[in-house]
């Protein structure tokens, strides 16, 4: 059984294309379900009156009580599904027709995979960000990549409108929900650790970018910084319960990663609320720990300076 889920919230402008793409999918989702976060528009009519348009029986639409932020949102739908493998889909984006029947069949030969990815084709609304800076590089050759346990596995590489999540691992990972933590954070991160996160080299979205993506962020600087770090941090509490929990016993390696993450925290910490530049110093040693080269960079220069960057 697959599940297909949405939360939605003033996407009337774009929503339609999205829920044609679903539609005409080769292998059809079991179920779909949608929930709207109080859109302000017609998202939410709109959507109801798709439903019934092409008489879809197993598509349902609801609104939340309240506006619960899209994070919350996607997390209560994630665990109302019934399916066995469950699609995270976004309201604006387009789907290729084979992404659900090529996804699925992948799962079904790979029963290791908790989290299977694929990659995705931006494409750009008039006044979005620039697409120079699209600078993940795919491969796009249709392999399937595990990706390793490594000090950089805070970092989220694929947005969770092209994940498939096994239903098994959602009762595991679903525990460690914060509020406001992203859904694709959590299950990124987690199937990373329990050693199940998967990538599918092959762009099966078409990844709408404009300036009111939830993901888009025009400027850093400390402030944005150090809550970031500071949400990492928490971030990290979280993960080391889940792998005591989770894993029979620490290999040497993994505790090496997770003590080196760990140390990256308190010293990103400590050098972008203080100041303190000795910390600063100290994270030449942890520069795999970051992002990129260019983010510890970023950090000096917000640090002497106290400027934003744009981005």
């Amino acid at each position: 059984m697959v599940s297909l889920v949405m939360s939605t919230y003033n996407g009337e402008r774009f929503i339609e294309e999205q829920l044609d793409s679903i539609r005409r999918q080769t292998k059809q989702p079991d179920e779909v379900i949608i929930a709207d976060d109080r859109s302000s528009d017609h998202t939410y009519e709109f959507v109801k009156s798709y439903i019934q348009k092409y008489e879809l029986s197993t598509w349902k639409v609801y609104q939340n009580e309240k506006n619960c932020g899209w994070e919350k949102s996607f997390m209560q739908l994630i665990q109302q599904a019934q399916g066995d493998y469950i699609f995270l889909a976004d309201q604006d984006d387009i789907w290729m027709p084979e992404k659900i029947e090529v996804m699925t069949g992948i799962m079904e030969k790979n029963p290791q995979i908790l989290v299977l990815t694929s990659n995705y084709e931006p494409f750009y609304m008039t006044g979005a960000i620039d697409k120079a800076r699209n600078t993940e590089k795919f491969k796009n050759d249709g392999s399937l990549q595990k990706i390793k346990f490594n000090c950089d596995f805070l970092y989220v590489r694929r947005p969770g409108c092209v994940y498939c999540i096994r239903q098994s691992f959602v009762k595991t990972a679903a525990p460690y929900w914060f509020e406001k933590y992203p859904h694709d954070a959590l299950f990124w991160r987690m199937a990373r650790i329990a050693d199940g996160l998967y990538v599918y080299q092959k762009a099966l979205i078409r990844f709408r970018r404009h300036n009111q993506n939830a993901s888009a962020v025009e400027v850093t600087g400390r402030a944005k910084k150090l809550e970031d770090i500071e949400y990492y941090s928490r971030v990290m509490k979280q993960v080391m319960d889940f792998f005591k929990k989770t894993q029979n016993s620490l290999d040497s390696k993994r505790k090496r990663v997770l003590k080196r993450v760990n140390n990256y925290c308190i010293y990103r910490l400590k050098f972008l609320k203080n100041r303190d530049i000795l910390s600063g110093i100290k994270l030449c040693a942890y520069l795999d720990c970051y992002y990129a080269l260019k983010t510890y960079l970023a950090d000096w220069f917000v640090v002497v300076f106290n400027r934003e960057i744009k981005r």
